[in-house]
């Protein structure tokens, strides 16, 4: 009986024989057939891929993303290397090639570090924070440290006393409104003007119909209706 051992040829798989016996006399007791190798890697070399997030990753970035990279001391890299250590493994880091982190794209593939797990091109990263929807493509070990973001703005006050006329409205929309008063104003005088000439009537100064025109925009129009046609 045999089973296939990952890491028993320095590192490589290969089969390892688990029990010789006869078929006829049964199988002892005693036996392992499951035995754990997960202690010992025998020196196989893993695949990492990291993204620097300091204090826990560090990592030299002076080269293209997808070359092998050197650790710099920070948190996770101290663990990697007592780890490595411990359970005879060494390993090659570097980061993905487009430097992100993980999202998901349209046809279910992932970005960054999520994608290179989840095509198996890495077999393990250091840091990448947990979510439901990365959990779908990737396994994460236990959550050993928390690294919770909090937004702090200031508390919100009422605007100015001397802002209370030209807001909300932007620079640009003040400028229109402006323009098309004055325009409109003028359009106005000068149609007024016009029948005045005509008619022989009194006409009207172009202050006036400007301030008119205002209050239109403003839906404040003037009491008083003109008493002519172009008015």
């Amino acid at each position: 009986m045999y089973r296939r051992c990952l890491y028993c040829d320095k590192g490589d798989a290969q089969l390892q024989p688990l029990h010789r016996g006869s078929l006829t006399a049964g199988l002892q007791r005693g036996v392992n057939l499951f035995p754990e190798q997960l202690d010992n890697f025998m020196g196989h070399t893993f695949q990492l891929v990291v993204n620097r997030y300091l204090p826990f990753v560090n990592i030299e970035m002076d080269k293209e993303p997808g070359t092998p990279l050197a650790t710099r001391d920070s948190l996770n890299t101290r663990m990697l290397h007592v780890i490595a250590t411990s359970l005879n493994f060494t390993y090659i880091l570097r980061q993905p090639l487009d430097k992100k982190w993980g999202t998901p794209a349209d046809d279910g593939n992932w970005t960054g570090i999520v994608g290179d797990l989840q095509h198996q091109k890495a077999d393990f990263s250091l840091d990448v924070t947990l979510s439901e929807s990365r959990s779908t493509v990737m396994d994460y070990s236990r959550v050993y440290q928390n690294d919770p973001y909090v937004i702090l703005s200031p508390k919100p006050s009422s605007l100015p006393r001397h802002l209370s006329l030209t807001r909300p409205f932007e620079g640009e929309v003040w400028m229109s409104f402006l323009v098309c008063t004055s325009f409109m104003g003028l359009i106005l005088w000068l149609l007024q003007k016009a029948w005045s000439w005509a008619s022989g009537e009194l006409g009207v100064s172009l202050v006036p119909t400007v301030f008119h025109t205002w209050g239109i925009m403003l839906l404040a129009p003037i009491p008083t209706l003109p008493t002519n046609s172009t008015g």
